[in-house]
């Protein structure tokens, strides 16, 4: 992105660049970010200075300290990495269309958990999506059924739980049926942006378990849970409390509906836009 925001300097464009996640985090104890990557960061500062704005999908990715994992790196986004930053920013949350991320009917339940991550068969992802916490509270609760979406196996050298199916990529309309036949999705990242999958999944009915990382907490909001240490001790306490708990006043699809719906950014993409493209038509 540097070169189309450079040449955007000397052919009087205006430039925008979308912020999302990866790109404004560094965890080079996993090999993980953009600014894990000494190059990479430097490219990634020059795009955002030589832009005119920034459309970051959550204020976390601007600058914020993750405390989620004891092991992992704590501050965050594009403040931290980038000196003297000072390009204009807003804050524009992802959408999503609850015509078609809907639970599907006459569908039975398949299973308690299911979390999408893809390439789950690769060290890096299997931790920094919270995998392997997944894996190891399936094998000290073996009552517990788990879906797990995104490869056909895990890393080389972890054994794959009788109660944990894996299911490699799929497409949107199998995907809804999947959501749609669990009753928990569970995000553990140990860093995201603005996830889809939780948002999708809560769509489709799913009771959302995700880590306090980035835009998380304020998706799930009151109709879920969060898990606040990276700990599968914890999450196992979390998982009693939960299986003990009365589900039935929470409304997870209602919530991703009134606060995040693809309309939503639309119109708040495209005001962002008009506001300092004035004399251009969109």
């Amino acid at each position: 992105s540097v070169l189309p925001a450079l040449l955007s300097r000397f052919m009087n464009q205006k430039c925008v660049v979308v912020a999302g996640g990866t790109d404004c985090v560094s965890f080079p104890e996993i090999g993980y970010g953009n600014f894990h990557k000494k190059l990479l960061g430097k490219m990634t500062c020059l795009s955002y200075r030589f832009s005119d704005s920034i459309a970051a999908v959550d204020e976390s990715l601007i600058e914020s300290e993750n405390n989620y994992s004891e092991a992992h790196s704590r501050k965050q986004g594009i403040k931290n990495h980038c000196k003297n930053f000072n390009t204009d920013y807003t804050i524009i949350f992802n959408g999503y269309s609850d015509d078609f991320w809907r639970k599907e009917e006459h569908v039975e339940i398949q299973g308690d958990i299911i979390s999408v991550a893809a390439g789950i068969n690769e060290n890096r992802r299997y931790v920094l999506k919270g995998i392997d916490l997944l894996v190891e509270l399936a094998v000290r609760n073996p009552k517990l059924r788990m879906t797990l979406v995104g490869g056909n196996s895990l890393p080389h050298g972890v054994d794959l739980p009788a109660n944990v199916r894996l299911i490699g990529a799929c497409d949107a309309e199998t995907l809804r049926k999947l959501y749609s036949s669990h009753t928990y999705y569970a995000q553990l990242s140990i860093s995201e942006g603005f996830p889809n999958a939780i948002c999708e999944a809560m769509l489709c009915g799913c009771i959302p378990i995700g880590s306090q990382v980035a835009a998380m907490p304020k998706i799930i909001g009151e109709e879920g849970f969060i898990l606040k240490k990276r700990s599968v001790v914890l999450l196992e306490q979390l998982l009693q409390s939960i299986s003990t708990a009365d589900h039935s006043s929470l409304k997870p699809r209602e919530r991703i509906i009134t606060h995040f719906s693809f309309e939503k950014r639309k119109q708040e993409f495209l005001s962002f836009l008009k506001s300092f493209m004035v004399d251009r038509a969109i």
